[in-house]
């Protein structure tokens, strides 16, 4: 309903499967090494290394045993996306310009195809 509406962000909840088959779509996932993914969790949200670790593990496990169950694939799968990014060592001022570039680049042409 919100791709729908118009422009939107819509963030996990397999969106790259679910609105596969739209024109107007860019899929970006973001990821990274699993230690600069803990680090940078530490920094963040001012936790130990155990507890991020811990939630990164859960998270990536549920997301994609999810997407397995639902979608039958493989949520780290680079076809799904127009644009995969590693957080780690991508500050995010350059992350948004990246993005940004590649919904640019799909919105001119009129037209889906940045994934083959």
């Amino acid at each position: 309903d919100a791709a729908d509406r118009g422009d939107a962000v819509i963030v996990g909840h397999a969106a790259a499967m679910v609105l596969a088959g739209r024109p107007d779509a860019v899929h970006v996932r973001l990821d990274g090494a699993p230690d600069g993914r803990v680090e940078l969790a530490m920094r963040q949200h001012g936790i130990t290394a155990v507890a991020a670790g811990t939630q990164m593990r859960r998270s990536d496990r549920q997301r994609s045993g999810y997407v397995k169950h639902f979608y039958q694939a493989d949520v780290s799968d680079a076809r799904f996306y127009d644009l995969v990014l590693d957080t780690v060592d991508t500050d995010w001022d350059r992350a948004e310009q990246l993005i940004l570039e590649v919904a640019q680049r799909v919105s001119a042409r009129g037209e889906y195809g940045l994934r083959s």
